[in-house]
């Protein structure tokens, strides 16, 4: 019974210990605009956006509107590979230039409201989990 707290606690830790984004950077494109904003959905206003090409080289610089909005252009020299976005406070984000042409969409794991239901579920389960281990002959 021991060894089962011991690897409970083990993969509980392993869990918390995570990578956690306090304010992460995020970019999504629809119609030819490329939208980037943070993780409480304020718009990254005046971000800096580098096109980068396959070798390396920024092909083109410019910044994001008041908010976080910048249209995709149509031709250049060379072919475009990343689109890098950068905020002055040190967030950084790229997406592919191919995957900026189709429309993409942020993922559910995005979301505020489902990071904190998963996040409440995880406590109370292993709130759960830790009084079974510890008193295994108590009832709910």
């Amino acid at each position: 019974m021991k060894i089962y707290f011991i690897v409970f606690v083990f993969c509980f830790l392993f869990l918390l210990s995570s990578s956690a984004s306090a304010h992460g950077l995020y970019i999504s494109s629809k119609d030819g605009q490329l939208h980037a904003y943070f993780n409480s959905g304020s718009p990254a206003s005046n971000a800096i956006v580098k096109i980068v090409d396959d070798s390396g080289l920024v092909i083109l610089n410019d910044n994001m509107d008041e908010n976080g909005n910048w249209s995709l252009p149509d031709k250049f020299d060379y072919p475009p590979h990343l689109i890098v976005v950068e905020t002055p406070g040190g967030h950084r984000t790229q997406i592919i230039w191919q995957k900026a042409i189709e429309n993409t969409r942020h993922g559910v794991f995005e979301s505020l409201i489902v990071r904190l239901i998963l996040g409440i579920s995880v406590l109370v389960g292993s709130g759960f989990g830790i009084k079974c281990l510890i008193s295994p002959k108590s009832k709910f």
